[in-house]
Order: structure tokens, then C-alpha cells, then sequence
């Protein structure tokens, strides 16, 4: 989560950061308090503030120079105002380099208020950072709010990130004042400016800058360098009439040479004569020619250094002070577009850290799943066996352990499910199997499941249904699922001797199922979480058992059905929860009377033109299965009826399905030694066995799974746990197919 909420925050600053910059690249201008207006004008989309000032330092270091916007959120610098550093928020900022968050300025010692001056006596709230130029303090910015704990570590980041992009716009500022009459000094601001504002590569930044400023200054030697300050070591990433593209710098050259003076120090490094100065040194290369002079410039962005620009000429005196603020403006520039694309670069590797970490949460749910599943349908399994007598008589008393045993079994198959559903949800994995669908059968399958939990409380559930309400064209197990949760919920959370009423209306725009109970209800303030994950509605008490997510998945298979899920609630009289389908997804004009969900054909229904073949020799199946329980348990379950063969491995059960041919397969997908998916492939590449029919039988089915079912030509695929009527019936219903010819 930490991740998610870092890799969400970068992209957040990156967003601001470009935004700031795109408005500064396209309104450069020799007016100052211009520039600092659409600065003003820009981060308002971001900070709210009543007031904003910016502080100067004066040539003295001992005053500043006070610019504050006014009612338009202006800045105009006729209306200045100097004074001393005492008592201002911007001088302490100022001379001590820090910036400074304050929710109540009145109640903060050591500002009086007449002596705070950037601020009105209704102004609370305070926001300062300090503003530096080549690594020096020029002033301060500060935005104030006149209500209390206004601002927060969020918004002094914020500043933080963009006092960088303002002093760039100041010095941007001045420059174009100072030599706004060389028009390709200009052209290169703008076009570094819009390629910095949309570049996220570093090849493509750093070949910008250098074509940029070879038009203005003509430099036959350039090289820009990036700084590793853990190696301390300098790459060359793109130059001019250099050799050696991509060469590193090592930390011995870099601590040795002028390229190490430049970092150490955060300075520029202007020579125009190389012989006369000690601090150049270039390496014992005879090939190596040698420049007559230099301009080498450090990227610099909140005191931190993310290169060199490096110029040099074989003319003396060849580089101007001119030349040296036009690369540093370009040079700051450049920092912070190195700044982010660090920030970019982090949020990529983020991202990939993040699809490896649901990657592999995904395989730990699923193989969790498996070992889960595994066993719960070996006691399931028994359960039902025991249950239905098929072992021997069961007392009362047994009879309610039993009971006791499946239910908890099946408790504990629906968190499992849910954990599945919660991760393919948020993998996106998750596909509807839509068809034509009778919801009143499903609700009526949802009553009988919840029946025995309602009478332990007395609660009774009525079903009230429109007259010709249409079949749906939905998923009918989600459509289950979504019902099957509600009405769980309205029971579980009901009152002893309570109710439960669900509706299917067809309304004018929506066709809508609604679940209404008498139960504890949901608090006003509550009622905007509960569709969140792992969020309970009994409030942090453990009295309701669950995991907290049945609502939030519930939410989303609904809207993945295209359709919304409504509450409404009332503290200690109960909820009423709306399921909204849009009308599209009508099947036919009219319910038919036949229940158009699918239901298993039985055994004794004979097709048309079919006559059954003799019945007296049991069918053969086979069961390919590693765990002995499942083994015991379909044994104990079939042995009247079917002959049963057991394989333990994919490779003991090509060899019995040969030496058999079997009559049905029943085949365990994670098998050892050869798994379920090559067993199946194989035998149904052999003529003499392609036609026997193969049931998937396994306990984590996700949707590569199902694709993989389809691929290797599956026949059909039951999940563990299962019931074993429906096994049962499955079973009987691929002999019975089977077991009939048709007449000639």
C-alpha cells in the first residue's frame, strides 16, 4: 500500500511540476511581477491562499524586499515594502534556510503582529520556503489562508518543488530583460522550456539542450554529464566533438579533475585560458586535444546536483558572463527536468514492483486456495456421505455434528471464494458468462440456501415479484453470488423474529432486484464504506463473523453487469439495498414459464429417437487424483453404481486410460510428475481415446485456467469443493449421453 500511495503522490508532483513549467515556458516576459502572476495564477489550481507574497533580499543581506499580491492575486512591484528580517516569517525563512508551516501564526512566539507584514490581521494559516539562484538565497515565497491549519506537510512539498521552477522563472526573468534583444538566446529558453515540459527520456532532454545552445553560442566541444551521488561518478550522456558516448567518469577522475571541482563546490567553472588555471586537468591522452577555454555548469535543483553542462572552445576569452547565465538558466532547468524524470523513472519501477507484487499475491491466493480447497472437499465431501447415510445410520446427535462440521466447512469455502474474487477483481480477470437468466429461480435457490440460518432467529423472507418480469441477459452464477450476499447479509444482521422482503421490480428505465430487512440498520456516517473492502457493517464489533468484503465484491460484479447498487438505511430499523440493470439487459419481452437457467438433464429422461443400451455392465471412470481423501470420498460415493480406476499422477493415468479406455475421466489439473493439462492433451491426440469424455477437477481455476480448459478441449470443469449431488448428476449426465444411440 505504501507503494501504491508513494507512486500516486509522483504522479501528482509530476503533474504540477508540469503544468507550472508549460505556463512559464510559454509566458516569458521582462516583467517580473508578471511572470510571478502566472505563477500565482497556476499553483492557485493546487494551494488555496487569500494572499501570497514574495521577499527579496536586498543588497545590504540585512533587509528584504516585500512584494505582496493583491485583491486580483497580483503581484505588483511598485507597491514594494522593505523591512527588516526581525519578525517576519520570510526573514526568519530567509536566514535560516528552512522552510517554515504554521496553522496559527498568532499563536507562534517571535511574531508579533504589527512586525508581520506580509500578512493581514486576519490571516492564520502560513506556508514559506526559500528561493534559491545558483545555489544561493534570493528570498522567499509564501502563501497565507485566513483559516487556522490551513496547509499541511503535503502543500509545504509542493512549494518546496516549485520555489525551484520560480526561481527559475525569476532568473528566466531577468535574462530575457537583460538580452531580450538576442532573439536566439530566447529561442533556446522556449524550446529547451517545451521540450523539458514533456520529455520523461534523458536521451531525448540532454540532445535538446545541446542542439539548443550550440545555435546561440557555437561551441565546437560540449558534453552534459549525470551525476551518481552514491558512486560518486559522472556519466557522459550526449556531446559534441567528444569520443566515448555513454563513458563514465570514474570517482577517481571526477575527485582529481575540474569536473569534481565543479560538483564539490556547486559552482560554476568559467576559464578563459585553460594553461593558466591549476584547478583544469584533463587526462594523459596524447590523442586528447586540448581546449583553450571552458564553461562548465552545475545542475542544480534544491541544493542537490544532478550533473554538469560542459562547454569548451579552442579560442581564448571565447565564453561570456552572458553565455554563463544563459546556461545556467537552461542548466536549472534541466535539473528539475532530471528531478522528474527520476521521479518518473521511480514510478515506472513502482509499477513494476507493484504487477510483481499482485503477481505474486495472485499465486499465493491461488495456491492457498488449492491447499484450502483440497481438503475442504474431502470433509465436505464425507460430510454429505455421512449426512445422506450412504456410510451407515447416523444418531440425532451425530446428525447435528455433521451438520455443524458441513456448515463450518462451507463458511470457510465462502471466504476463500472471496479472497479469489477480491484478486481477480483487481486483476481485472474476471469475465462474465452471460445468458439468458430467471432471476425468480435464482432468488428462490437464495431462499432455500439461507432458509435453515433464518429460522435459528425466526426471521421469515417474503418474495414479492412483478407480473411478466423479463428473463435477463446476465451471468447467472454472479447474478447468484451478488443475490445470494444481500439476502445472507439482511438475514445475518436481522433482528430475532425479523424479515426479509426481496422485490424484482420492472420499472420504466431499470429493472431492479431489492433486498429489505428489519435489522440493525447502518449509521448516516457510515453508509458512504460499506462497499469498501474488509469493511464490516456491525461496526469493529467481532459479533458478525465475515471478512469484510462480500459487500465490496458484491459492488462490483454489479457495475461489471453495467449496473449500480443503492442504499438506504436507518439506525436500529434496517436497510433496503437496490440493484439497478439498465433495461438492455432484457433477454425476452416477457419471463417465460419454464426456468431458463440451465438445469441438469436426469438420468431416466430418454431423448427423442434414442434407446438406452443395456444396463446391467457398470460404467468405467477413472480418477486421476494425488490426494487420497478425494480418492476415498468418490469411491465411497460411486461404488454401487460405477467401476472405478485410480490413478495417482498424469503418467500412471495415460497408462490406465490405455490399458482401460475408460467410460469418463475425471482428472485432478495440479497433478505431480505430468499435470492434468498435458495428460489431457495427450490422450486426446490418440484416436482410440480423443472421444472419452474429460472432466476438469481441480481446486484453483483461475481465468487463465479456464482458457487453458478450453485449449486442451476439456469437456467440462467442476471446481473443489463440490457438492457430490452434483457430481452425481454431472457424471450421470455425460454416461447417459453416452449410454444412448440413436435409432437407424
Amino acid at each position: 500500500m505504501d507503494l501504491q500511495l508513494e507512486q500516486k503522490w509522483n504522479e501528482e508532483l509530476i503533474a504540477i511540476t508540469r503544468s507550472v513549467t508549460d505556463v512559464l515556458s510559454s509566458n516569458l516576459s521582462s516583467d517580473t511581477g508578471k511572470i510571478l502572476t502566472y505563477f500565482l495564477l497556476t499553483i492557485e489550481n493546487y494551494i488555496a491562499f487569500h494572499q501570497a507574497c514574495v521577499a527579496f533580499s536586498n543588497e545590504d543581506q540585512k533587509t528584504l524586499q516585500f512584494v505582496i499580491s493583491n485583491e486580483h492575486k497580483e503581484f505588483e512591484f511598485d507597491n514594494s515594502i522593505s523591512s527588516p528580517f526581525e519578525g517576519t516569517v520570510s526573514g526568519l525563512v530567509f536566514s535560516q534556510r528552512k522552510p517554515f508551516l504554521s496553522g496559527d501564526l498568532k499563536s507562534e512566539e517571535g511574531f508579533p503582529l504589527s512586525a508581520v507584514i506580509e500578512s493581514s490581521r486576519y490571516i492564520y494559516s502560513c506556508i514559506c520556503v526559500p528561493i534559491y539562484c545558483n545555489n544561493k538565497g534570493i528570498g522567499t515565497f509564501s502563501l497565507w489562508s485566513e483559516e487556522k491549519n490551513k496547509y499541511s506537510r503535503r502543500e509545504m512539498l509542493i512549494m518546496q518543488q516549485l520555489s525551484g521552477l520560480l526561481s527559475i522563472a525569476i532568473e528566466s526573468s531577468r535574462l530575457y530583460n537583460e538580452a531580450r534583444k538576442s532573439a536566439a538566446d530566447i529561442s533556446a529558453l522556449v524550446q529547451i522550456g517545451q521540450v523539458i515540459s514533456s520529455a520523461m527520456e534523458l536521451d531525448k532532454l540532454s540532445r535538446c539542450v545541446i542542439e539548443e545552445l550550440d545555435k546561440v553560442i557555437s561551441f565546437p566541444y560540449a558534453g552534459l554529464y549525470l551525476y551518481n551521488e552514491e558512486r560518486n561518478s559522472l556519466k557522459l550522456v550526449d556531446a559534441k566533438g567528444v569520443e566515448g558516448k555513454e563513458r563514465e567518469i570514474s570517482q577517481e577522475e571526477v575527485l582529481n579533475r575540474h569536473p569534481g571541482w565543479v560538483i564539490k563546490n556547486k559552482s560554476t567553472l568559467l576559464v578563459n585560458d585553460v594553461s593558466t588555471d591549476e584547478r583544469i586537468r584533463f587526462p594523459d591522452n596524447e590523442n586528447y586535444e586540448i581546449p583553450a577555454s571552458l564553461c562548465y555548469v552545475p545542475m542544480l535543483y534544491q541544493d542537490k546536483c544532478f550533473g554538469i553542462i560542459g562547454l569548451a572552445s579552442n579560442k581564448k576569452n571565447y565564453f561570456t558572463h552572458d553565455h554563463v547565465r544563459l546556461v545556467t538558466a537552461v542548466a536549472k532547468q534541466v535539473a528539475i527536468a532530471f528531478s522528474r524524470t527520476l521521479l518518473y523513472q521511480r514510478e515506472k519501477e513502482m509499477v513494476i514492483k507493484l504487477k510483481e507484487a499482485n503477481k505474486l499475491k495472485d499465486e499465493y491466493i491461488g495456491n492457498i486456495s488449492h491447499e484450502l480447497r483440497t481438503p475442504l472437499t474431502a470433509i465436505i465431501g464425507f460430510s454429505y456421505l455421512l449426512k445422506g447415510g450412504r456410510i451407515g445410520s447416523v444418531s440425532p446427535i451425530q446428525m447435528e455434528l455433521i451438520e455443524d462440521v458441513l456448515t463450518s466447512a462451507q463458511n470457510m469455502l465462502h471466504l476463500v471464494e472471496d479472497l479469489l474474487d477480491l484478486s481477480k477483481l483487481q486483476a481485472k480477470k474476471i469475465n462474465l458468462n452471460k445468458r439468458e437468466t430467471n432471476l425468480q429461480v435464482i432468488i428462490d435457490e437464495v431462499i432455500t440456501t439461507v432458509r435453515i440460518m433464518a429460522d435459528e432467529i425466526s426471521v421469515t423472507i417474503e418474495k414479492y415479484f412483478d407480473d411478466h418480469f423479463p428473463n435477463v441477459y446476465v451471468d447467472p452464477d454472479r447474478m447468484r453470488q451478488i443475490i445470494l450476499n444481500l439476502v445472507t447479509n439482511a438475514v445475518k444482521y436481522n433482528r430475532e423474529g425479523g424479515s426479509v422482503k426481496i422485490f424484482l421490480h420492472d420499472e420504466k428505465e431499470f429493472l431492479v432486484i431489492k433486498v429489505l430487512d428489519t435489522g440493525i440498520g447502518i449509521k448516516q456516517e457510515d453508509q458512504a464504506s460499506v462497499f469498501e473492502q474488509f469493511r464490516q457493517l456491525g461496526g469493529g464489533i467481532r459479533k458478525f463473523r465475515g471478512t469484510g468484503l462480500g459487500l465490496s465484491i458484491t459492488k462490483q460484479l454489479v457495475e461489471l453487469h453495467g449496473g449500480e447498487i443503492l442504499l438506504e438505511s436507518e439506525l436500529a430499523r434496517g436497510s433496503t439495498f437496490t440493484i439497478r440493470l439498465p433495461r438492455e439487459h432484457i433477454y425476452t419481452e416477457k419471463s417465460s414459464t419454464i426456468p431458463s437457467t440451465p438445469a441438469i438433464v436426469p438420468v431416466t429422461i430418454v431423448p427423442s429417437g434414442l434407446k438406452p443400451l443395456e444396463e446391467k455392465k457398470k460404467n468405467t471412470i477413472l480418477l486421476v487424483e494425488d490426494e487420497v481423501g478425494i480418492r476415498k470420498m468418490v469411491e465411497f460415493l460411486f461404488r454401487d453404481e460405477f467401476e472405478f480406476i485410480f490413478a495417482r499422477d498424469g503418467i500412471e493415468g495415460l497408462s490406465e486410460t490405455l490399458r482401460h479406455s475408460p467410460d469418463l475421466i475425471l482428472m485432478d489439473l495440479a497433478l505431480p510428475n505430468m499435470d492434468g493439462y498435458e495428460t489431457t492433451k495427450i490422450i486426446k491426440s490418440i484416436s482410440r481415446t480423443k472421444d472419452i469424455p474429460i472432466i476438469a477437477f481441480t481446486a484453483r481455476i483461475t481465468e487463465e485456467d479456464m482458457d487453458k480448459t478450453v485449449l486442451y478441449s476439456f469437456d467440462k470443469i467442476i471446481n473443489k469443493p463440490f457438492q457430490p449431488d452434483r457430481l452425481v448428476n454431472e457424471i450421470r449426465d455425460f454416461l447417459s449421453k453416452k449410454s444412448y444411440s440413436k435409432e437407424d
